[in-house]
């Protein structure tokens, strides 16, 4: 999976791959990927006598191996060309910076379960990434309500259904969530020095907020998991905590 490879572990470093002199530079942003969502580009150019030939190529964290796999097809296919002469590539790895703001409006707010609510007039950020996935991928967790009532609001996103407090579900931020793509899958949540599995249900929208279907809250930070009381119960933690720092991955 190209978002595992090693290179997001050991940037920055420069490899020199000795065929048709091809270069990989990498580089990284000093900004601790935890804090900062981080978005990747892979720009390839290819010099030759005549003519000048460039390229660009953009990978989504969130994207699909598929998608992934035909992207890096396509590169392999370039660098193929009978009469390459040099080729640069260069994998830049850089903030994913808020795409816009919302201004907030106030209305009725459940105030359970620590709910932040929409503040009128205020700007609150609007991502659509969040950090790559790994094996340890490191996120805010916060308490979340999927029942009727709760500050949930909706029905959860995967099954239209509601959950009860004891459920172990969670809704991951949008760049997360990836369009679905993760729904009803499980993933292993770390934390407190314990491991549980939570079945993804909903999407903590990092969007959209600010409306009866989000309780009136701001749009979810990129990087966080808004799991149940049940498994902040599981995990040993209180909820009064209300955010506490944990890793996760697929599993």
């Amino acid at each position: 999976m190209f978002s595992n490879c090693a290179l997001w572990e050991y940037l920055p470093k420069i490899l020199k791959i000795d065929c048709r002199r091809i270069y990989i530079e990498q580089t990284k942003s000093s900004l601790n990927p935890a804090s900062k969502p981080l978005q990747s580009t892979i720009t390839l150019s290819q010099i030759n006598s005549t003519p000048f030939l460039k390229a660009s190529i953009s990978i989504s964290q969130t994207m699909p191996n598929s998608q992934i796999f035909v992207l890096l097809s396509i590169l392999l296919i370039f660098l193929s060309l009978p009469n390459l002469n040099r080729a640069a590539i260069r994998i830049v790895i850089g903030t994913c910076h808020a795409s816009s703001y919302l201004t907030g409006k106030a209305g009725f707010c459940t105030t359970e379960n620590y709910a932040d609510c929409c503040k009128e007039g205020k700007l609150y950020p609007q991502y659509r990434c969040s950090p790559v996935v790994t094996n340890t991928t490191d996120a805010v967790m916060d308490v979340g309500g999927f029942s009727q009532g709760s500050d949930g609001g909706s029905p959860a996103e995967c099954d239209s259904n509601y959950h009860n407090d004891t459920d172990m579900v969670v809704a991951l931020s949008t760049g997360w969530y990836n369009g679905g793509s993760r729904c009803l899958k499980k993933i292993r949540i770390n934390g407190n020095g314990k491991s549980v599995l939570a079945t993804v249900v909903d999407e903590c929208d990092s969007l959209n907020g600010c409306t009866s279907d989000q309780n009136f809250e701001p749009p979810c930070p990129y990087n966080v998991i808004n799991a149940s009381p049940g498994v902040w119960g599981a995990l040993g933690i209180p909820t009064d905590k209300q955010e506490v720092p944990i890793t996760w991955s697929d599993a």
